[in-house]
């Protein structure tokens, strides 16, 4: 028996709820691991304790993977539009749960809040999609 902590894993959490399925999970964390992979600098950070040396690091090459993954996000942009990717880069790349996200834009209503949900789950809707996990509904245009 193996236990994770969904506490800071709002994909994670929405799936055992049963609020998204499998393709729509899937395709949130290929973009997450497309969003990582991209990410400049990656996750360390300087140490300001330390004493400044010259040299350090060469620049990180731009590799055939991360020039996949940039074409996935663009991709993944292009299709989702400038708000929805907002939602999902909040949600997915800063993990805040959905009405965190709209709390945090100003809107507190239920309705609102429910609203900025529905959002999120037609952008990974279009993400399953778009990384190939779903195939589009007819309703789908945009895909």
């Amino acid at each position: 028996m193996a236990f994770r902590s969904l506490r800071d894993d709002p994909l994670a959490r929405m799936h055992v709820a049963k609020q998204i399925d499998d393709a729509q999970l899937e395709g949130g964390r290929a973009w997450q691991a497309d969003y990582e992979s991209v990410e400049i600098g990656g996750a360390s950070a300087i140490d300001p304790t330390k004493e400044a040396v010259d040299g350090g690091k060469p620049p990180e090459m731009f590799t055939d993977h991360k020039q996949r993954a940039t074409a996935n996000l663009s991709r993944a942009a292009q299709k989702l539009g400038a708000f929805q990717e907002s939602i999902v880069r909040d949600v997915l790349a800063r993990r805040m749960f959905p009405n965190e996200v709209a709390i945090a834009r100003g809107f507190s209503s239920q309705r609102e809040i429910d609203h900025y949900s529905w959002l999120f789950r037609q952008s990974l809707e279009i993400l399953a999609v778009v990384y190939g996990f779903a195939m589009p509904h007819k309703k789908h245009t945009k895909c």
